[in-house]
């Protein structure tokens, strides 16, 4: 796997989120429950991930994203090609 999509990835998700800047974002984490990222700013964080990472997410699949890691695995199966 593509280890250096999770550190774009976790910025994403610390602005988005309105996060600070020192909170560690780890794989295990829900997006939901650990770091308040609802349904609204799920499609905020795919519009970045996108444009940030030049990938295209299938609208379908990110409805299955619950943690962190579910999104690290799948940019990184996008960008390992």
């Amino acid at each position: 796997m593509n280890t250096a999509v999770h550190p774009k990835i976790a910025a994403i998700l610390r602005r988005i989120g309105q996060l600070p800047e020192s909170t560690e974002i780890t794989p295990g984490q829900k997006l939901q429950d650990d770091l308040g990222i609802d349904s609204l700013k799920l499609i905020d964080v795919v519009v970045n991930v996108e444009e940030e990472l030049g990938v295209v997410l299938d609208d379908e699949d990110i409805h299955g994203f619950g943690t962190v890691g579910d999104i690290d695995r799948y940019v990184a199966g996008l960008t390992d090609s």
